[in-house]
This record gives C-alpha cells, structure tokens and sequence, in this order.
C-alpha cells in the first residue's frame, strides 16, 4: 500500500472509475483507493479506519498532509488488491443489508486482503459467507481453504461435511496443494475413527434390540424390522464410507426398508429410522467432541 503516485499517470485512458458505489459520483468520498488494474475507488477514510488499524494509522500519521498524487482534493492510495477483490472488501465494510454474492475463489482473495489489513469483523463476515454458501458444495475444497487461511471453525465444519463424500470421489483441487501430508494425514484419520464409532453404534444398536426408550422382544415383527434396518445401514456404511446419518439413510434405504414390512405400522417404522438417525448423530458428536 502506498500514496506515491501510480502508473499509468493521470490523464490517461488506462486508469478508470470503479462501479457504483465507488465511483466518482461518491460525493461524499475523501479518499481514492487505485486497485492493481487502475480502477479508482472513492471511499470515506472514516469506513476504512474503523475497520482496519492498519488504514487508521496511516490516516493518523498524514496529520492534514499527503503526498503523492490528488484528484478532485483526494489523496490517492495504491493498493496491490484487484478491483474485484477491492470491490467486494468495500461491499462487506459499508453498511449495505446484504453481504456480496461472492464465489469462494473472490471469498478467498478478499479474506487474503482482509487479513493483510487486519480487519477482523470483515474477515467473519466472509467466514459466514463461506459457512452459508459453499462448503456444502465443495467440502474438501473449502477445508484445504479454512486451513490455509487460519478458519479453525470453517475447517471444522468442513470437514464434517466431508464425511457425506465417499473417499472415492474425493476430487483434487489446486488448494490441496498447500495442504500439508500431515493435515491430510489427519483428516481421514479423523473419518475412519468416525467410520469405526459409528459402526460399532449400530452394532450396538441391532445386539441390545434397543428402539428409542422401550424394549420389544426378539421374536416380534418390530425386532426384525429393527435388525433389517440396521443391516441396510451398515451396508452403505460399507459401500460408502460416510458414516454421515443422511448418506446411510438416504430416500432409496427408506423406502427398501419401508416396502418391506407392509404389515407394521408406519409410525413405528418411521420410530426406527428416528432412533437410528439419532443412534449415528450422537456417535459422531462424540467423535467431534474428542477433537
């Protein structure tokens, strides 16, 4: 970052307002941020100083003098950032009712900014921005990203989600390549120690004959039903390897399991599949707990 002047000089075609907001027509703007393409941003130093000491100290530091170049009695600020990555900083520091639709490879860059200039608040804004919008997409994607830029409680979350993904189609991406063995390493560690906690659940489960708070006996119809669902589950935990609730009782296993006790009440069918789901969350959460 820097007030000398840039290049192209003034005057010249290569040097363009910004979108709106930011452009010229921002009157009440008192200074000009020039991105690396030279795209002139008229923001208020008030905004930038509240969200960045690094900004408020540089402020601070002109005491009423600035040097380098002016335009329209604004001082002119380089910066090494993008437009449009200086663009969607700007839009998460003003007040607006909405955050950018940002796709995570701007997400990315504006955290990278947001973090050179220690702006701690926007740098949580973008984390929710990801949380919201992205990791369900691309979960392993977006853990190599948390780990890199430092977001313990993305790359939590991140990597929960990457249990809904069979290690098969585990794909690559270019931010795997900063991910160190060791992280990686651990990472399926974690999954395969969810994996065995699960299945030892359900094996639980279907040896105790256990549905939610009330015994039933081995003969019962409702005991084999349990048996039988337990048994679908496993076998996608072992053609799968997610031991996520959602994989393993997936509409195709509902349905199977449904179709094959015509005679016993849906309630009580669905009470299975309820207490199985709630069987597979609480290993896992105690998996999570543990890390």
């Amino acid at each position: 970052m820097s007030v000398d002047p840039p290049s192209p000089s003034p005057g010249t075609s290569g040097i363009t307002d910004a979108p709106k907001p930011f452009d010229s027509s921002a009157t009440k703007s008192d200074v000009v941020l020039c991105s690396q393409d030279f795209k002139h941003f008229h923001v208020l130093k008030d905004f930038l100083s509240y969200v960045s000491p690094v900004f408020d100290t540089m402020f601070s530091s002109w005491e009423g003098e600035t040097a380098g170049w002016v335009v329209d009695g604004k001082p002119i600020i380089q910066v090494e950032e993008h437009s449009t990555t200086l663009y969607n900083l700007l839009l998460f520091i003003y007040p607006f009712e909405r955050e950018p639709p940002c796709n995570i490879d701007t997400c990315v860059e504006v955290a990278k900014a947001a973090n050179k200039y220690d702006m701690v608040e926007i740098d949580k804004k973008i984390r929710e921005v990801v949380r919201k919008s992205h990791i369900i997409g691309d979960p392993l994607r977006v853990f190599a990203i948390a780990v890199f830029l430092g977001w313990e409680d993305i790359m939590k979350v991140a990597a929960y989600s990457t249990l809904g993904v069979p290690l098969r189609d585990f794909g690559w991406c270019q931010e795997l390549e900063s991910l160190s063995a060791g992280k990686y390493h651990k990472l399926l560690r974690w999954r395969f120690t969810c994996h065995d906690a699960v299945d030892r659940a359900l094996t639980k489960y279907n040896d105790t004959n256990f549905l939610g708070f009330q015994p039933f006996h081995k003969e019962s119809k409702l005991s084999g039903a349990a048996s039988f669902a337990v048994s679908l589950l496993r076998s996608n935990l072992a053609t799968t390897g997610c031991p996520q609730s959602n994989v393993l009782l997936d509409e195709t296993t509902k349905n199977t399991f449904l179709r094959k006790y015509p005679v016993v009440q849906r309630s009580s069918l669905y009470t299975i599949l309820e207490s199985l789901e709630a069987t597979i969350d609480e290993a896992l959460s105690k998996v999570c707990k543990r890390c």
